[in-house]
């Protein structure tokens, strides 16, 4: 069954509340995950993938807060979210998602910032309920408004109404943007839809003769790289369609994707060579430096980058040299490692212009040469891009109900909604268990000093009660 009760086991999934625990996938209970999450970010791991090596789960700056505040308030605020995803295929499904949408990468720095509290009107908001606003009290009625309102009354009162999975589950769905079409896809699905080619001709019945073209051709590419990319890439370079060869046959390994873009790319080989020169004490900076720039200006390059360390070099050179500075990001990114699929998709958008193109090039790197897999990311190679998201998401999590859910539901949801969702969940509707899962106590003490204030100084500024709070408890 691919996704009749998705949205309510992402929720479990998402955060291990107890009423949902045996669907929780971490390794650990989740208080337990808040403590080492926090313990390895306060020695020093703040950066998103350093601090996913330490605690082995996915943290973004909203999940970071939560869980901060979880461990914090251990005892008088019961029931706080913290939503760190699980460190597994599906988790990384998730997680990947969630970048983009922020514009995040591994390297990206985390920090305990109260404004990332989940639902947290925003300055215009605030504003508009200062001007509108008599009384502290008519404040402060405004401001939960802005942070609740209708939307998740409604959702609240469907969940306490429901007598099943799927019943709370379409509750969710329907709660979502009418863009991000769950309600549809939770109704033709209805767990009845067991296979790639059921799949498919629910999300994009009228295409069906375009994919199944596609995806035929991409089962008799049988295991020709070249054939595949042919059937996958039709009007693309000679370059890009080598470059989906050699991804196709990365094992969806980082290092292996480092290799196929050093090919493609070629400033990026001449970098792995010149970081393989430096590894050597023996070579000279200026040999090695030589690598990637040639001769010419190497003085002039290394005196812009005195001071840096040895192995920090190359990706100084990337910053300061004009031709190499546009490809820096891309360059640091795929340097920091990881699975090759998220490389692809997370790093390469300045080498990689067409989104369609990156998409597909992702997708055969995720599917590590599975025969399903690939037909799938046949068939999202000719999709709408809706439609084509909804099936890469399948071939990323491979048909695993809970990741698709929440993959699927981007990038018309947003981090919030999916807190705010499994928030819901856990409470079985409870409007007071649901505001103390979104720490929606803590957020509305801090938001009562912006009443005839501002945001950013009056509120929610450099010194305010909850960075104070996590300041102490350090």
């Amino acid at each position: 069954m691919w996704i009749c009760r998705a949205l309510l086991l992402a929720a479990a999934c998402w955060m291990g509340m107890s009423s949902f625990a045996q669907a929780q996938t971490a390794s650990m209970p989740e208080a337990d995950e808040a403590s080492a999450i926090l313990a390895c970010f306060h020695a020093g791991q703040t950066a998103i993938g350093d601090l996913h090596a330490c605690a082995r789960a996915w943290v973004t700056p909203k999940a970071l807060l939560l869980c901060a505040l979880q461990n914090t308030a251990a005892g008088q605020a019961d029931h706080i979210a913290c939503p760190f995803i699980s460190d597994n295929a599906e988790g990384q499904a998730v997680f990947d998602v969630l970048l983009v949408q922020q514009h995040l990468t591994r390297a990206s720095n985390l920090s305990l910032d109260a404004s990332n509290l989940p639902n947290l009107p925003d300055a215009s908001a605030i504003e508009a309920c200062n001007t509108t606003s008599a009384t502290r009290q008519d404040f402060m009625a405004c401001t939960q408004n802005a942070m609740s309102g209708r939307q998740i009354e409604s959702l609240l009162s469907c969940i306490r109404n429901s007598r099943s999975d799927d019943a709370r589950t379409l509750c969710l769905a329907e709660s979502a943007p009418a863009e991000a079409g769950l309600a549809a896809a939770v109704k033709c699905l209805n767990g009845q839809s067991t296979t790639p080619a059921e799949f498919l001709a629910c999300v994009a019945p009228d295409r069906k003769t375009t994919v199944e073209k596609v995806m035929g051709c991409a089962a008799q590419a049988g295991a020709s790289a070249a054939a595949l990319a042919d059937c996958l890439m039709p009007g693309t370079s000679v370059a890009e369609k080598t470059l989906a060869a050699c991804l196709s046959q990365s094992q969806n390994d980082g290092r292996n994707v480092v290799d196929c873009f050093g090919h493609f790319w070629s400033p990026f080989g001449r970098a792995d060579q010149a970081a393989a020169c430096l590894s050597d004490p023996r070579n000279g900076w200026e040999t090695c430096a030589q690598e990637l720039i040639g001769v010419t200006g190497v003085s002039e390059a290394l005196e812009t980058c005195a001071g840096v360390r040895r192995k920090g070099l190359v990706a100084c050179l990337f910053d300061k040299m004009p031709d190499l500075h546009p490809t820096a990001a891309a360059y640091r990114c795929l340097i920091y490692g990881g699975e090759g699929r998220s490389l692809v998709s997370d790093c390469t958008g300045d080498l990689i212009k067409d989104d369609k193109i990156r998409q597909t090039l992702a997708c055969v790197t995720g599917a590590n040469n599975n025969r399903t897999a690939l037909a799938i990311c046949a068939a999202g190679s000719v999709l709408p891009s809706k439609e084509a998201h909804k099936v890469n998401c399948a071939a990323t999590t491979q048909g695993a109900p809970v990741a698709f859910a929440l993959c699927a539901a981007a990038p018309a949801t947003n981090e919030d909604w999916r807190i705010s969702a499994a928030c819901a969940l856990t409470s079985g509707g409870d409007a007071k268990v649901y505001a103390r899962c979104m720490a929606a106590p803590f957020a509305l003490a801090e938001l009562g000093k912006c009443f005839r204030g501002h945001f950013g100084s009056d509120c929610f500024g450099s010194a305010n009660s909850i960075t104070e709070l996590l300041g102490d408890a350090k």
